[in-house]
């Protein structure tokens, strides 16, 4: 408009408004349509459906299919053929549209939608207590926003975050951990395939945030076996390098997913940090207490045996020993599952 590009002005102002209304009817799952049928409607068959479900007021509708016929002004022969004039009114009449298209869009939304992804953000973001009141905000979102909320909107909105309080941390992940346990299986795996691409592609920095914020081993249910092969190394890998053990939540449900091979291994990592960390004898107890409550009995007398095993080779060193019979001990302890 500020430059005087009318006709310019007449094609974005129509390709603008068939995005709102598509959004929309998208959103609202309309007709219980696929999202490919939806993409593939004329504009006409658009405006038509959004007046008839009560979205589109008449005068709107009406506007909207003069600008669809404008649209075509981006042919030149068209213009020369119909004499149709291109000028400062109708463009103005153009982009006038777009703002009463919007307003009763939104309008519409807000009786019939729900929240948005970027709603439950800021709501997080804003406020302390939401927690409370989450399952009430996610039960009403519509399964897009669901979408959007767990694949684009919370990672990266927790990533901006400049300093991560245990708040936050603990609000964010809630939220993460609500929505994924009410998601559909396909969305499920969707977020598996995400966290994948965050492991090849991203950061160290990234993928920790993103980790101990949202991932749960439990969650390699809906992963390929390659995939979760490539996930338990990265785990592995963590136990070996960091002198800490990240959320403890974050590990949970582990052990169904190790193999033979695999319980040698996480295994002999446990008994290298009780003996390297002192100080993490109770991180390490309380995973174990969560690790070994979702393994079968053989798998918990099989890390007992080779827990029992280094307590034989170290018996000669006092403090190593006592600290290896606190793991045999915690582990015996708990009932598998």
């Amino acid at each position: 408009m500020e430059s005087g590009l009318w006709k310019a002005v007449h094609v974005l102002a129509g390709s603008i408004i068939e995005a709102v209304l598509i959004d929309y009817l998208l959103a609202t799952n309309y007709q219980k349509m696929t999202q490919t049928a939806i993409l593939k409607m004329e504009l006409g068959d658009v405006i038509t459906a959004c007046k008839t479900e009560g979205i589109l007021s008449e005068r709107a509708a009406h506007l909207s299919d003069v600008i669809r016929s404008y649209r075509n002004l981006i042919h030149p022969g068209r213009v020369i053929r119909l004499q149709e004039i291109v000028d400062a009114e109708g463009a103005k009449i153009a982009q006038a549209l777009v703002g009463i298209v919007i307003r009763e869009i939104t309008s519409a939304r807000k009786e019939k939608y729900g929240y948005t992804a970027e709603q439950i953000a800021e709501k997080l973001k804003s406020d302390p207590a939401v927690i409370a009141i989450l399952p009430h905000l996610l039960r009403d979102m519509r399964e897009i926003e669901i979408r959007r909320l767990l694949l684009a909107v919370l990672p990266q909105a927790y990533f901006d975050l400049e300093e991560l309080s245990e708040t936050e941390t603990r609000s964010f992940r809630e939220c993460f951990r609500l929505a994924y346990n009410n998601a559909p299986d396909e969305l499920k795996i969707d977020v598996a395939k995400h966290f994948v691409t965050i492991l090849k592609e991203e950061s160290q920095y990234r993928i920790t945030i993103y980790e101990e914020a949202f991932f749960v081993a439990s969650d390699l249910k809906y992963y390929t076996p390659e995939d979760t092969n490539l996930v338990k190394e990265h785990l592995f890998a963590l136990l070996q390098r960091e002198n800490r053990l990240h959320y403890p939540d974050m590990l949970s449900g582990l052990g169904k997913f190790l193999s033979a091979r695999d319980i040698i291994k996480f295994t002999n990592l446990l008994i290298n940090k009780t003996i390297r960390y002192e100080g993490m004898s109770k991180e390490i107890h309380t995973y174990v207490n969560q690790l070994s409550s979702d393994t079968t009995e053989k798998v918990r007398e099989k890390m007992i045996e080779i827990i029992d095993t280094h307590i034989e080779y170290s018996k000669e060193q006092v403090v190593i020993s006592k600290a290896l019979s606190a793991l045999r001990e915690a582990l015996d302890n708990v009932i598998p599952f």
